[in-house]
């Protein structure tokens, strides 16, 4: 009989700890939606040649107001701008269009991830890319895949 009762209060915190989750992350999009209109501000007044597109010194160069804030986003300290930049710029061209801007916040804002882990898989696609790029030179080939 201990058994059964035990089982149903586990039951029950799980699914609580479930519906708590779905909360959580759909209190997060609800923010997010709200920082729309300024997140849209932001990235236009960074764009100081207004071109639609940010460069990393655009982003070192913006309102001591917008890099904190920004900065906030990253949980870091004084690098944590270049590494936002970096964590933007998914295609690596060095430049970050607004879709690529709201995404990569989205992705911080929303992620369950720590900021850190999504840093690391960020540095880990940029060494594969470099791998790869050596591997090419080199006329090396491999059946990792």
């Amino acid at each position: 009989l201990m058994n059964l009762v035990t089982a149903v209060i586990v039951e029950g915190a799980l699914e609580q700890g479930v519906k708590d989750r779905e909360a959580k992350a759909r209190y997060k999009q609800h923010i997010f939606k709200q920082m729309l209109p300024k997140m849209r501000w932001m990235f236009k007044t960074i764009d100081l040649n207004e071109d639609n597109r940010l460069t990393k010194k655009e982003l070192l160069l913006s309102p001591e107001k917008i890099r904190l804030e920004l900065e906030d986003y990253m949980h870091a300290g004084d690098e944590s701008l270049e590494e936002l930049f970096d964590l933007l710029d998914v295609d690596d061209s060095g430049e970050v269009d607004i879709d690529e801007f709201f995404d990569g916040i989205a992705k911080l804002v929303n992620s369950d991830a720590p900021v850190e882990l999504i840093r690391v898989l960020k540095l880990l696609k940029i060494m594969r890319k470099q791998l790869g790029g050596i591997e090419t030179r080199l006329g090396v080939t491999h059946d990792w895949e």
